[in-house]
């Protein structure tokens, strides 16, 4: 077993005089992606907000060269494949000049112009780049070259929770408590940062090196100063850990769109499908911690509680709250469960409450990371 170290000593030099953390909204994002020359994508970097207020934003942005020079493929040997997804591919790499394992993400960036995603992009690099927890992938740097972005990541040598699920079937009540601890510890974080991850799932959960959670994907992530989301940015693959609000938005969402199209292109009158029953209301970051409630269950259960073949009873099942818990789970656990998984968001528990919840403080190895790295270090340096 080897430590996998930092990235060296350009990122300890960089960060060393970290500037405070300031990520961007939406609005932001959209007019940040202006600042580049997006019919090429030469991306410079995400770009620094120095300034803020309701009329205007001021940008420093770094010149191409010195982002360009900074690093570059030739910094690193090329290792095997860790992963691979619709836009990108993941790679572990050695850098030479220290010898530290990483992981590097590579985007080709005629995806990124195909589909739209400049903005996206940006957003993700500017809030990933800001987060520093021990339970949070840590995003190094990045850089660029003439046909790909390359974004330096923490090495997560154990895979993703997903697949170590699918290797277990399911896990006893203290590893599934301790790991919905360390999750709710990065969550935590995130929301008191106004950080909404909005895409929490076991494919986007790493295993670190003593098999301690890392979050990890925060490619719909979203920073709102006024804790409030009405329609969802992106499409989430899956549906099974998506909280009813966050359904509901999208549905009003591709309603109004539908809408939209039917009235540039008929003059003639429409009957539209509405959504009269529901609220246009807005979600918040309470939809991280249904999501948090289902991973529980599917930890314990291995599967998920909502799960159909059929993506849109999935959803229907979600809307109704439609799930059962086994007699055999624990009475803790259920309890747990039954006070995330709810229609309404203000009945969830808090981040606070789940750490305090009898199941967590029952079976959840509450120093688990502390107490794995001094095994080691009596195991390996004696």
């Amino acid at each position: 077993m080897v430590l996998t170290p930092k990235i060296g000593d350009r990122y300890q030099q960089q960060h060393q005089t970290a500037s405070p953390y300031t990520p961007i909204t939406d609005h932001q994002a959209t007019s940040l992606s202006s600042c580049y020359d997006v019919s090429m994508y030469s991306i410079d970097t995400p770009a620094k907000v120095t300034n803020i207020d309701s009329q205007t934003t001021q940008v420093n942005q770094p010149s191409k060269s010195s982002r360009s020079s900074k690093w570059s493929i030739d910094d690193f040997n090329i290792g095997r494949l860790l992963g691979e997804g619709t836009f990108s591919k993941v790679i572990l790499v050695e850098e030479k000049k220290t010898g530290y394992l990483c992981a590097l993400k590579i985007i080709k960036k005629e995806f990124i112009c195909q589909y739209n995603q400049e903005h996206q992009l940006i957003r993700e690099l500017e809030i990933h780049m800001r987060l520093f927890h021990k339970h949070i992938l840590r995003m190094y740097d990045f850089f660029y070259d003439s046909e790909r972005i390359y974004i330096i990541i923490e090495y997560a040598p154990n895979d993703t929770l997903a697949n170590y699920l699918k290797r277990h079937k399911q896990l006893d009540n203290i590893t599934s408590a301790t790991y919905i601890y360390q999750l709710t510890d990065a969550i935590h974080y995130c929301h008191r940062l106004l950080i909404m991850h909005r895409d929490i799932k076991p494919e986007n959960i790493l295993l670190g090196q003593f098999m301690e959670i890392k979050l990890a994907d925060f490619g719909l992530a979203l920073h709102c100063p006024s804790s409030r989301r009405t329609f969802s940015c992106g499409t989430m693959v899956k549906s099974d850990y998506m909280a009813p609000e966050v359904i509901e938005s999208e549905d009003i969402s591709n309603c109004l769109e539908q809408n939209s199209l039917l009235s540039s292109s008929t003059t003639s009158a429409t009957t539209v499908p509405t959504l009269s029953s529901r609220q246009t209301t807005p979600y918040e970051e309470s939809a991280d911690l249904w999501s948090l409630g289902v991973i529980a269950y599917e930890l314990l259960e291995g599967q998920t509680p909502f799960y159909d073949l059929d993506v849109s009873m999935t959803k229907k099942r979600i809307l109704n709250c439609d799930y059962s818990l086994p007699d055999t789970m624990n009475e803790y656990a259920k309890h747990f469960i039954h006070n995330l998984i709810k229609y309404n968001r203000q009945e969830r528990l808090t981040t606070s409450e789940i750490v305090n919840h009898k199941w967590i403080e029952k079976f959840a190895k509450i120093n688990f990371v502390n107490e794995t790295f001094s095994q080691y270090v009596t195991m390996n340096f004696k």
